[in-house]
């Protein structure tokens, strides 16, 4: 189950309920409706109205705040192509420290011609994941210290950065147009026995608007499950899991 939100551009249909609109001008006009009732949400979450008024919505080569500059209001533009689209983050403001959720529609064309009003929906989703990783008490409890280095393999971009997890914690990653997943690569020392640091590798494949949850815990005869799940806060699949040895030399 995705998050799905709309903002749905309604169309004034009478120049009587336009009275600030000069339909004799030569400017054309673009109108967005944003409420509550227009709001799909089909998981766990919920969004409240006042969030989605934070929107920023991109006509062209300038940006607007939902709630402050197009929330019932018309905008007059010039006539011309735009391409429109609709975020509640950029980029790089969902990779900052360990990342957040972006939602963010697909980019529309939209041609707006003199006196004429245009007519636009916008469907924002998820476009990164979130993962989870969990360290469990029976983990906690077999190893001294252990860390997670989380990041795409082989990867010198922006959306590969590197995050070391040594506690439990979220973090959110951009998908990659190769489809390459995650890389979690495992360290841990024993409290007992020979207590020289292990290291394991998993491979996560990961897609937009999914929670992914990683959790470590301590099995028999020295070794460590991992179990990963795909939560659905964002979306149900049905669980994988994978055994590794952290002892294994």
């Amino acid at each position: 189950m995705k998050k799905v939100i709309l903002i749905a551009a309604s169309l004034v249909a009478f120049a009587s309920c336009i009275k600030d609109v000069d339909v004799t001008s030569e400017k054309g006009y673009l109108r967005f409706n944003l409420a509550a009732d227009d709001i799909v949400v089909t998981t766990k979450a919920v969004v409240a109205a006042d969030e989605l008024n934070a929107y920023t919505v991109h006509v062209g080569e300038t940006s607007y705040n939902y709630g402050e500059n197009i929330k019932n209001q018309t905008l007059t533009l010039d006539p011309k192509k735009y391409v429109i689209y609709a975020e509640n983050m950029t980029p790089d403001a969902a990779h900052e420290d360990n990342g957040a959720l972006r939602l963010a529609s697909e980019a529309k064309e939209v041609t707006i011609t003199a006196g004429n009003t245009e007519v636009v929906s916008l469907a924002c989703k998820a476009v990164n994941a979130k993962i989870t990783v969990n360290f469990d008490a029976s983990f906690k409890a077999a190893f001294s210290s252990y860390e997670v280095k989380i990041g795409y393999k082989d990867v010198d971009d922006k959306d590969n950065r590197r995050l070391t997890i040594a506690s439990d914690a979220d973090c959110f990653y951009n998908i990659r147009p190769d489809g390459k997943g995650l890389n979690l690569n495992l360290t841990a020392t024993p409290r007992v026995g020979a207590q020289n640091a292990k290291t394991n590798s998993t491979d996560l494949a990961i897609q937009a608007g999914y929670h992914y949850t990683v959790s470590y815990s301590a099995g028999t005869s020295g070794y460590v499950s991992i179990t990963v799940t795909a939560d659905d806060t964002l979306i149900d699949v049905a669980p994988q899991n994978i055994t590794v040895n952290p002892y294994q030399s």
